[in-house]
């Protein structure tokens, strides 16, 4: 099992790094055989089964991210790992308030949203402004400088599920750097899809 994660981690990067020859072909077939077998193994739901109904959600410095670290001390060295240790880490103060959004026009509809980490407070009186569409953040990267004046930036980008997560990388990305992006271009507000 201990092989199956590992690999799972390596997969990824070692695809990408195989064009340039650095591999021979029984390392990359090698790899292939281990991604073969974590992809027909059912330890990562498991794992992943694990933690979201022991412990559930755990935002940075809960008391349930405290259990979480414990968690997964105690399931690395369940499966058998022979370097697991804790190291301290701070993460930044940022408190969430209550969020809320609509739809103005044609006719008035409730948005369910939630606030990105580090995001900047909404003045108190809110926001209203025009939405533009972008399918991906390439394509808010490539508006035009300024043609976000005045408005709320939107990407659409929905996340394709994979056994392998391939979707979860653009998503984070849009994620991370969505918000400076659509800045850059004179937005007053950036959203985007989560499912």
């Amino acid at each position: 099992m201990k092989k199956i994660i590992t690999a799972l981690l390596m997969t990824s990067s070692l695809s990408v790094s195989a064009n340039n020859a650095e591999f021979t072909t029984m390392q990359l077939q090698q790899v292939d055989e281990v991604r073969t077998a974590a992809l027909k193994s059912h330890l990562s739901y498991e794992l992943l089964e694990s933690l979201t109904t022991e412990v559930g959600p755990r935002l940075p410095g809960t008391e349930n991210d405290k259990k979480a670290v414990a968690w997964a001390k105690a399931k690395f060295n369940e499966l058998g790992f022979d370097k697991v240790w804790l190291e301290e880490a701070t993460f930044p103060k940022w408190r969430r308030y209550s969020e809320s959004g609509k739809i103005l026009t044609p006719s008035e509809q409730p948005l369910h949203l939630t606030a990105l980490g580090n995001s900047v407070s909404t003045p108190d009186d809110g926001i209203s402004a025009p939405v533009v569409l972008f399918e991906t953040l390439d394509e808010l990267i490539a508006a035009p400088a300024n043609s976000l004046e005045g408005k709320i930036a939107y990407i659409n980008y929905r996340m394709n599920r994979d056994i392998d997560g391939n979707g979860y990388g653009p998503a984070v990305k849009a994620r991370a750097t969505g918000a400076i992006e659509a800045a850059k271009k004179g937005a007053v507000a950036y959203m985007m899809r989560i499912k």
